[in-house]
């Protein structure tokens, strides 16, 4: 066995009947998409619409039945159950956790809308004209 492989083999554990005709699939994928160009466009905008219009009560049934199954796993008896067995202990505190999640909550928040708002803003702020001097102030004025 190779170095190069054995490499390979040791960090990823692939199920080939499975990952590659994945890939190929998305390969083809994205090579057509390239090949093709601006037209492809119409295409992803009509399955998504499709998809939007006929499954979006789907999408929606979904997030709810996730979030009651999580609720119920929370508060049955197995929500009491330690993962690492019964004697493990937690690296970080409760209020660790909380603090942790709440700053990347707040990270991702800031680091994407802190561009995305006043942009979003500056090509849509209502009574002025998208892309102007004014449209930039109104928008940096509305973000602050």
């Amino acid at each position: 066995m190779s170095k190069k492989y054995s490499f390979f083999k040791k960090h990823f554990d692939l199920h080939g009947p499975v990952f590659w005709p994945s890939t190929i699939f998305i390969l083809l994928f994205i090579i057509v998409t390239l090949v093709v160009g601006k037209p492809m466009n119409k295409v992803f905008s009509a399955i998504q619409a499709g998809i939007s219009h006929n499954f979006g009560w789907l999408f929606i049934l979904a997030v709810n039945v996730f979030l009651v199954f999580c609720a119920y796993l929370i508060f049955s008896p197995f929500g009491k159950i330690r993962i690492g067995g019964p004697k493990a202990k937690p690296q970080f505190s409760l209020v660790s956790w909380f603090a942790m999640l709440f700053s990347a909550g707040m990270g991702i928040g800031i680091i994407f809308w802190s561009v995305a708002e006043p942009i979003y803003h500056f090509n849509s702020f209502p009574g002025v004209a998208p892309g102007t001097e004014a449209a930039a102030k109104n928008a940096m004025q509305y973000a602050f």
